[in-house]
């Protein structure tokens, strides 16, 4: 179903489970473009794939990017990141929860989020650092605006969350 930004689309998952999701309007346009001109609700895009086109496809793009061949990167592997993406992003663990389709926070916290910590946040180093912010009266309206061009998305959704509630 194609709503304003996204389309809706339904997908597997293991043990054959159907779920809803959404791509980018974008990307579902390319998908037409690229040949699937006749797609209707009940169409497959990709229809049964294999597990051995899809273990073949990860080797081969792992060799593509450089990665080392003992690194364990399988199809699974992108959901982890999508996860982790939603989670970074939002801050919200039922968003990703949603975003990895579990009904128990613990199979997203335990398994899936990003178990690397940023031992340079705790709040017992911060706690001693004085932040200098004096450099920001220095910045022009072009250095503003160049950084949040080129900004992470979850410091843009930052920035939101403090537009809205001020």
């Amino acid at each position: 179903m194609v709503c304003k930004d996204y389309v809706k689309v339904k997908a597997l998952q293991k043990g054959k489970k159907e779920f809803e999701t959404a791509i980018s309007i974008d990307f579902y346009r390319e998908l037409l473009e690229s040949g699937l001109k006749n797609l209707s609700d009940n169409d497959k895009v990709f229809g049964e794939l294999k597990a051995r086109t899809i273990e073949t496809m990860i080797q081969r793009l792992k060799k593509h990017i450089g990665f080392s061949e003992d690194r364990n990167i399988v199809f699974h592997s992108f959901r982890g990141v999508a996860i982790n993406y939603e989670y970074d992003v939002s801050g919200d663990i039922k968003k990703a929860m949603l975003q990895g389709n579990h009904s128990n926070s613990v199979t997203t916290f335990k398994y899936y989020l990003d178990k690397q910590r940023d031992l340079s946040n705790a709040p017992g180093v911060k706690m001693d650092k004085e932040e200098n912010r004096e450099f920001l009266k220095e910045l022009s309206k072009e250095d503003y605006m160049n950084f949040f061009e080129n900004v992470k998305i979850d410091t843009l959704n930052e920035l939101k969350r403090y537009l809205k509630n001020r």
